[in-house]
């Protein structure tokens, strides 16, 4: 699994989510209402879609991003 988010201005810009199937028009409509990162990681389930392969167990996504968000100063402005 990998997924990746480009952020502007405190906004999610862009999405590289790799290894589970994604509701591409919800993920596009979180860009264009300038979503931050944490309104983005806490429904990031949502966007997620059943497939053949499953869905991915995102809380050990969410736990890293929270422990990151509270180690990193220059993230929490980001957030602000």
């Amino acid at each position: 699994m990998s997924l990746r988010f480009g952020e502007e201005n405190g906004a999610v810009a862009a999405f590289n989510l790799m290894g589970s199937r994604w509701n591409h028009k919800m993920l596009e409509r979180w860009v264009a209402e300038r979503r931050s990162l944490d309104q983005v990681m806490a429904h990031l389930h949502e966007a997620q879609f059943d497939g053949e392969f499953g869905r991915l167990d995102l809380r050990p996504v969410r736990a890293a991003f929270v422990s990151w968000r509270a180690a990193s100063p220059a993230a929490e402005r980001a957030l602000a």
